[in-house]
């Protein structure tokens, strides 16, 4: 896979080493999921970032990105996940379209979108209006920096965000901080669900590279890491 080789304004290489080597001594770690298989091929998964764990079910972002794209109510989407009760649950920030409000209507009927095209375990437990969803420069959605923000975690390398004002936008919400109405009804399945596809994808912005190693080691490894950007 391609790889870089280096950053902008970045002589003495620290945020290039804290971005891809600072985890694993000697070994790219880019972020992303891959299996190696018993025969040597590799498997692809896709952004690590870019998974939900509501119950121990991975379910990838891009499951509830397709669902909310056809939307015309909807400019704009970001989903993550909550620590909540020992569990997982889904959280769904909504930008809205220019004239356009979240009423309990519209929350339904994206429910209903989602369970009904992808599964129970999809359904947000929330979903939270906000005024600006946060990207990278190079476009791409930081999920993972908007999680930091709703547990209270310090975001780093917020020079390499388009907007890094957004963060500002899921600080403190009390609505985080509330119970989902009836404690959560999409999330207690009965067992004869299934959660579509592999469960593990890339969001509509993210990339699909693969977790790379060091030349000289042993070879390609598979890491639960995450990336050093936001």
């Amino acid at each position: 896979p391609s790889m870089p080789i280096y950053f902008w304004n970045d002589p003495d290489q620290q945020k290039y080493h804290k971005a891809y080597f600072d985890v694993y001594p000697g070994i790219w770690r880019h972020g992303d999921y891959i299996t190696v298989s018993q025969r040597g091929g590799v498997i692809m998964h896709g952004r690590s970032d870019a998974t939900l764990n509501p119950g121990g079910v991975r379910i990838g972002t891009a499951e509830i990105y397709r669902q909310i794209d056809p939307i015309e109510e909807i400019a704009d989407c970001v989903v993550v996940g909550q620590h909540w009760k020992n569990d997982v649950r889904v959280i769904l920030f909504v930008q809205m379209a220019p004239g356009h409000e979240l009423a309990d209507e519209l929350q339904n009927r994206l429910r209903a979108t989602i369970r009904t095209n992808a599964s129970p375990r999809h359904v947000p437990a929330k979903i939270v209006p906000v005024a600006d969803i946060p990207y990278t420069l190079n476009m791409k959605k930081v999920e993972l920096a908007v999680r930091k923000v709703i547990h209270g975690e310090a975001v780093t390398n917020k020079d390499a965000l388009r907007n890094p004002e957004a963060l500002g936008h899921y600080q403190d919400l009390a609505i985080l901080q509330e119970d989902e109405p009836g404690d959560g009804p999409d999330r207690r399945l009965t067992g004869q669900e299934s959660v579509n596809g592999d469960g593990i994808q890339t969001s509509r912005c993210g990339r699909d590279h693969i977790h790379g190693h060091d030349p000289t080691g042993p070879g390609l490894r598979r890491h639960q890491s995450l990336p050093g950007l936001p």
